[in-house]
């Protein structure tokens, strides 16, 4: 598969909401129907031109169109998501991140994992900084720059 990394425009809002709601119903096994169907259906009809009015978003594009997405904002990394069907989609959209976070001059990357995300992070060089929140998220970091 061809991938091509872009900057979000807001007519990739609806493709960002199927991309999304893609990957976290692929979670369902894990999760459950019921709960992964609720996550997956709680974005607002705003959500995509939200998100990418207020984060730094990056789309991965191939022949079939929008298929990952990562929003970001100073060195956090908001979301990401990739269609099931993809590989090395979420890769290729961490890495645009976090040389964009180096670029800007921050030496940390961070993150709040959600807990079937955690071995994804952890491959690549992130590491568990504190315990869950009340949220169950866990929040994760890595240098992404090394300090002079």
């Amino acid at each position: 598969m061809n991938l091509c990394l872009r900057e979000a425009r807001f007519e990739d809002a609806e493709a960002l909401i199927s991309v999304r709601y893609q990957a976290i119903m692929a979670l369902a096994p894990e999760y459950g129907v019921t709960a992964a169907s609720r996550w997956a259906g709680s974005a607002s009809p705003n959500y995509a031109i939200e998100t990418i009015g207020a984060y730094t978003v990056f789309v991965a594009e191939s022949e079939s169109g929008v298929v990952g997405w990562v929003a970001f904002r100073d060195n956090t990394i908001e979301h990401i998501y990739a269609r099931p069907d993809t590989s090395r989609v979420g890769t290729s959209l961490m890495e645009r991140a976090e040389a964009l976070i180096a670029a800007a001059g921050f030496e940390v990357a961070v993150l709040d994992a959600s807990p079937n995300a955690v071995s994804f992070y952890e491959q690549r060089g992130y590491e568990v900084v504190a315990g869950p929140k009340a949220d169950t998220s866990i929040p994760m970091a890595k240098p992404v720059l090394c300090a002079a």
